[in-house]
């Protein structure tokens, strides 16, 4: 017990919290708490705050738990959330069929048509980070630890770029190239992870660079391109996602634009082209 919090089992953990399930007093319904060390320094408070604005912005939207409290007792902050139902992606749980495979594409790409929205920057869209439904075929993104928040409505920059890291943030194999190298997020950093994701759901391959470098980075086109599992719509959905520049990149309007995407059912990838 803490405070008005009853935490229950732990469910999951990473570098920067632990999760578990936990009751509120002032609230009915199934909740999870994030519990975090409070920050010693600027850089970690940033972090925590952020982490909260990201959650807090996308709550109320689809595809995104809602913020239910955050709590301090001076050792700890304590993030409750609303539980959102599924499992964690895994292999296992990507579906066999083509159709249903470009309907999870889609809701991912729907969850992050909405942080560019709110002006938030995941930076960690890895299977984990996805809670899946099988019984609806749609997701549940989590886990903001590692987000960047910045005002979408900001028009006097006159570039894509959003934030500069001081080093590389995320998960192996999902980190895109402008982060990995030059420590610079942009605003559609995520499409570049989406993509590696979309490919792991259509080949049950994951993509690997080899080697933290241009050419290691190029490498993943190259393959892309070579494939034989993959259709020629489904290799141009995934170049447009995967481009090594951000500014050549697609943004998530684009990945779901028509004249496809506002159709609630379809067959083909060319459907989200």
């Amino acid at each position: 017990m803490v405070g008005i919090l009853t935490i229950g089992n732990l469910i999951g953990k990473g570098s920067f919290g632990k999760v578990y399930d936990c009751q509120h007093v002032k609230h009915k319904g199934e909740f999870v708490v994030k519990v975090v060390d409070n920050p010693n320094t600027i850089y970690e408070k940033q972090n925590l705050s952020m982490e909260i604005s990201a959650i807090s912005k996308l709550g109320k939207r689809k595809g995104f738990v809602d913020l239910i409290d955050v709590i301090d007792d001076n050792k700890y902050t304590y993030i409750v959330m609303e539980k959102a139902k599924g499992g964690t992606l895994s292999k296992n749980d990507i579906p066999k069929s083509r159709s249903k495979k470009y309907g999870l594409i889609r809701s991912m790409a729907e969850c992050l048509q909405a942080c560019e929205e709110e002006g938030v920057v995941h930076m960690d869209t890895k299977p984990n980070n996805f809670i899946y439904d099988p019984y609806t075929n749609q997701v549940t993104l989590i886990d903001f630890g590692l987000s960047i928040c910045y005002d979408p409505t900001d028009i006097h920059k006159n570039e894509n770029i959003v934030y500069r890291l001081p080093g590389p943030r995320g998960s192996k194999y999902f980190i895109p190239p402008e982060i990995m190298l030059a420590n610079t997020v942009y605003r559609n950093s995520d499409v570049w992870s989406h993509g590696i994701l979309a490919h792991l759901i259509l080949t049950n391959r994951l993509l690997s660079t080899k080697s933290n470098t241009n050419k290691g980075y190029m490498n993943i086109l190259t393959t892309i391109s070579k494939s034989n599992m993959l259709s020629m719509a489904e290799k141009s959905y995934l170049m447009k996602c995967i481009a090594l520049t951000p500014d050549n990149r697609a943004n998530t309007d684009l990945l779901l634009s028509r004249p496809s995407i506002a159709e609630t059912h379809y067959v083909s990838l060319q459907d989200i082209i």
